[in-house]
């Protein structure tokens, strides 16, 4: 992650748990309103991954006292795991399966909220 600091872009280190791609509000100063969106991973069907993302939200809106928004999941597949061994991006590979499909949505429904919040 980066962040700007009194005008300069560098790396971030950050003591909170940025492997689930949490950073709370107000770490990275921008004129923007910070947003945290969650994109829920490697999960069996759509009840798991809401089930995860309840508890992911709960987590963030106890201590962050913050709730995240949803942008998706996407379902575990094999191939994702081998494209990433072979270095080539799964979505390229084969983007008529699942779970690229469902990369590709949270991409859209991110960016479109993204866009949303930077013409406010």
């Amino acid at each position: 992650m980066w962040r700007v600091r009194k005008g300069k872009i560098g790396p971030e280190v950050s003591p909170w748990p940025t492997s689930v791609g949490i950073q709370p509000p107000g770490l990275v100063y921008s004129s923007y309103p910070a947003e945290i969106h969650g994109l829920v991973n490697q999960v069996a069907d759509e009840k798991e991954a809401n089930a995860v993302f309840s508890r992911l939200s709960a987590c963030t809106q106890k201590f962050l006292s913050y709730t995240p928004r949803p942008i998706g999941f996407v379902e575990k597949d094999e191939r994702i795991l081998q494209a990433g061994r072979r270095r080539v991006p799964y979505i390229l590979e084969d983007p008529t399966q699942v779970a690229a499909r469902q990369i590709i949505g949270a991409a859209d429904v991110f960016s479109s909220r993204r866009k949303r919040s930077i013409d406010r």
